[in-house]
Parts: C-alpha cells; structure tokens; sequence
C-alpha cells in the first residue's frame, strides 16, 4: 500500500512540476530543439513521422551516452572493490610519505626511478623482496609452530 501511494506522490509531483509556470513556456522551444524543427514549422503542418523519428534519435543519443557511463561506473567500481585492500595500503603510505613528510622506501624508489639511478631500484627492489621471503618464512614457522600436525623436517 505504501509504494502504491508512494508512487502516486512522485507522480503527482512530476505533473505539478511539469505544469508550473516557469517549466510550461520552455516546452516548445524543447520541442523545437528535439524535433530540429523551428516554431513556425511546429505551428505550421507538422509531419508526425519526421517529429517521431527526430524525438526518438534524441532520447537514444542521450540512452546510449547514460547507459556507456553506467556501464563503466559499475565496471570501475567493481574493480575497485574488488582491490580495496591494496587500494587502502598504497593510500596509507602515500598518505604517510606525502602528508605527514615521513620519507621512506616509496619515495625514496619514486626518485630513483625519475631520476634514472637504477643500482637503488634494484636496491630497493631487493629490499622489498627479502621483505617478502622473510615474512613468508615467519609466518611457516609460526603456523608449524600452532599446528602440531605440521612438522618439517
């Protein structure tokens, strides 16, 4: 019952606006433009079909602009979450590296790289690669060390 009333409300609405003093004496010169017919023409013998055809081709110029940007919305923003984690951690150290002036191993690569000076981004990269081996290994012996099913030997 409410979404039927609700609807009833929102086309109410829509009419009165539509009526209204100051939308009302813009429709012919919106008709004009959609048609790419002037008021004379309108006011004179107006053929339907050309009218019709005008309208249609206007409505789905603006269905396929809005629909394509829709589309890559949703497309963006499902990729987006679906990298939302990575996308707060490379947002956290820009944050700390840029706002806060903490530098640290990302600008210290980002001036190396611009800069051309290759021993430190192979430097850094190596870094960030034992980084990696190194919390690998830990968290092996961590979980052996919690699971007694899992020996190494």
């Amino acid at each position: 019952m409410n979404e039927s009333v609700g609807l009833w409300v929102a086309l109410t609405g829509g009419v009165v606006s539509f009526l209204s003093p100051c939308v009302l004496p813009l429709v012919p010169s919106y008709l004009s433009f959609v048609t790419g017919m002037s008021l004379e023409d309108l006011q004179g013998g107006v053929d339907r079909r050309a009218t019709f055809m005008h309208s249609l081709l206007f409505v789905l110029g603006f269905s396929i602009i809005f629909i394509a940007l829709g589309a890559s919305a949703s497309f963006l923003g499902s990729f987006l979450y679906n990298y939302k984690v990575w996308i707060a951690r490379v947002g956290g150290a820009v944050i700390m590296e840029n706002l806060f002036n903490l530098p640290g191993l990302g600008r210290l690569l980002v001036d190396a790289l611009t800069e051309r000076d290759y021993p430190v981004v192979s430097g850094v990269n190596l870094f960030f690669a034992c980084i990696v081996l190194l919390n690998n290994l830990f968290i092996d012996l961590i979980y052996a060390y919690l699971d007694p099913r899992i020996r190494y030997q």
